[in-house]
Order: structure tokens, then C-alpha cells, then sequence
């Protein structure tokens, strides 16, 4: 039976071990065998990875770590070390566990993001990989228990879903609009006039979307579209806008405020227009993705800036 890894299963173990005689198991330390021949396994951890050699870095595309190469237990009365499989129909040992994503994922811990971690089952003692107890299985090897993890045990090759989704939208080099907005660099704005604000680079995809790549990562095969959802326009003195499209490029001899995207100051820029206000553009993308019949969409952001001056219209009285 599976059972998700709480403290009163270690309460358990340790109750049953006294029960049989036998001390709880330590890693690098002693190990016994009762009269009746149930033996407790002591856990040979060397560098904590359940090894004694292998292990190395972790592929930035995936946040998958190879596991060991040399995996070993040590059991019974002399405390001899048992070689064992570093892998096992698909699980790879680690920490006194044989390793594999769980099937099916429950919802995550509150608070834990589907896209980084996952639940994993840990198994001790699998059937058909011989531990070094012989016949009599030890009582302590029964559980098999799952986990949440926020980064893959070393061995694991496979990602879930939602994991290799987050890898590849990891490698898109998405980046902020090039801005386009009235009054144009080098020229003065006035306070109450119209400002115009659109996007020159919408057919950039990497800036405007739509964009979409499909890769294969950690055994899943996924597909990931992005597409910017709205950008919101920070004008520098304290207000915003948001514009759900790509804005109107302003037309020289246009009048009137742009039909699609466009903002009013109602104060001159610092200095009294002798130095300019910041407009950032915040783009906030939509990244929607498949796999294996599940799909979500996961939020970024991208941004870029430009400078606006805004002075003050000024009435001249000519007397006649």
C-alpha cells in the first residue's frame, strides 16, 4: 500500500523494530538480526546520496541530477556491504530509497509550485531486487511512502507534465515592447494633450507574440505558445494605463486622442518639463502549454522603457 510519508510511519518503524529486538537503523553505523532472522537494514549513505561513487551536475534545462553509479546497503550482523542496482525498473536508489515520480500526482502542498516539484515515491525494499536479507523479508521494509519534493531526487529522468513545461518556457528569451508614443524623442509634450502609445515591434514574436516552440525534455514531449495578454503603461507621474492591444501609431497631423491606447498628463515633468518622466512598459504574457493531454497557462513579464518631457502650454495676450 502507498502511503504518503507522515511522522507517525518513522513512529511505527521504530515500534516494530523494538518489538522484534532489533535497533533502528543509522546511516554508516550498526546494524542486527534477531533469533527469527529479520534483519534491520542499515542505510550506506556515503555524501548522503545512498552511493559511493557517481552522481554530477544538474542539466540546467531539466534540473535533473545522474544518480550514482555504485549503490550499496549494509545489513545483518557484520555489517558487510551488500551491492545493489542503482536502478530498478525505472526508480534509481538515493538515500536509502528507490526513487520514482508517483502515478498518478495528487494537487500539491499548499503553497508548492506544480512546475518546480513534484510527489515522488520512495520504496526501501522493492520486489525482485535482493537487499541481503535472504528469505525473511525485514518488517521495516513494508513501507512504501511518497513525498513532495521541490527538486528531483539524483537519478530521476523523467519530469512530470507541468515540469518539462516549465523547462522549456525557461529557455524562451522573451523581452519587452519597443515603444512607440507622442510626443516622439527629441520633442516636448504639454500637459492635457493627448499622448499616443503603441507597440513598433508587433511583429517580433519574441516581443508581441505569438510564439511557440516544441521540444521534448525530461521524457515528456510539450508545447508552449506565448502571447502577450495586456501591457500596462506606468507614465512616470504616478498614473497608468492599460492597453489590452497593440495601440495606434500616431500619424503626423492627426487630431484627438489615439482611438485604441493613449494617456493625458496633467502635470509637467520634473524641472517644469526641463527633465523627463519614465514610461515603462510592463508586458504580461500569457504562456499556455501542453502535454500528455494536460495543459495550463503560466504568467511573465517583460518590460522596456522610454522618456517623455511635458511642458505647459503658454497664452500669449497681443493687444491689438
Amino acid at each position: 500500500m502507498l502511503r504518503r510519508a507522515t511522522s507517525w510511519v518513522a513512529v511505527l518503524a521504530l515500534a516494530v523494530l523494538a518489538f522484534i529486538g532489533v535497533s533502528p537503523a543509522t546511516a554508516g553505523g550498526g546494524a542486527g538480526c534477531n533469533a527469527q532472522g529479520q534483519c534491520n537494514i542499515d542505510i550506506d549513505t556515503p555524501g548522503g546520496d545512498g552511493s559511493s561513487s557517481g552522481g554530477g551536475n544538474t542539466d540546467p534545462s531539466t534540473g535533473l541530477t545522474p544518480g550514482p553509479s555504485d549503490c550499496q546497503v549494509k545489513w545483518g550482523q557484520d555489517g558487510k556491504p551488500k551491492t545493489i542496482p542503482c536502478t530498478h525498473n525505472g526508480a534509481s536508489w538515493s538515500g536509502g530509497c528507490y526513487w520514482s515520480l508517483a502515478d498518478p500526482q495528487d494537487a500539491p502542498p499548499s503553497g508548492k509550485d506544480p512546475g518546480k516539484g513534484a510527489w515522488y515515491k520512495c520504496t526501501p525494499c522493492p520486489d525482485g531486487v535482493d537487499m541481503g536479507y535472504g528469505n525473511t523479508r525485514p518488517i521495516v521494509c513494508g513501507f512504501a511512502t511518497t513525498t513532495w519534493r521541490d527538486t528531483p531526487p539524483p537519478g530521476i529522468v523523467r519530469l512530470t507534465p507541468a515540469q518539462a513545461a516549465a523547462a522549456l518556457i525557461a529557455t524562451f528569451q522573451l523581452k519587452g515592447v519597443e515603444i512607440g508614443k507622442t510626443p516622439s524623442d527629441g520633442n516636448k509634450g504639454a500637459v492635457g494633450l493627448p499622448v499616443w502609445l503603441w507597440v513598433k515591434n508587433t511583429k517580433d514574436p519574441l516581443a508581441w507574440g505569438p510564439y511557440s516552440r516544441t521540444a521534448t525534455l525530461g521524457g515528456v514531449t510539450v508545447t508552449a505558445t506565448a502571447t502577450v495578454r495586456n501591457i500596462v503603461w506606468t507614465m512616470g507621474d504616478g498614473g497608468s494605463t492599460t492597453c489590452a492591444n497593440p495601440g495606434t501609431p500616431y500619424t503626423k497631423g492627426t487630431a484627438g486622442p489615439s482611438p485604441t491606447c493613449g494617456y493625458r498628463y496633467t502635470k509637467m515633468s520634473p524641472g517644469e518639463g526641463a527633465s523627463p518622466y519614465t514610461i515603462t512598459a510592463t508586458s504580461n504574457w500569457d504562456v499556455s502549454w501542453q502535454a500528455e493531454g494536460q495543459g495550463d497557462v503560466i504568467t511573465t513579464q517583460t518590460s522596456s522603457t522610454a522618456q517623455a518631457r511635458i511642458g505647459e502650454l503658454q497664452t500669449v495676450i497681443v493687444n491689438p
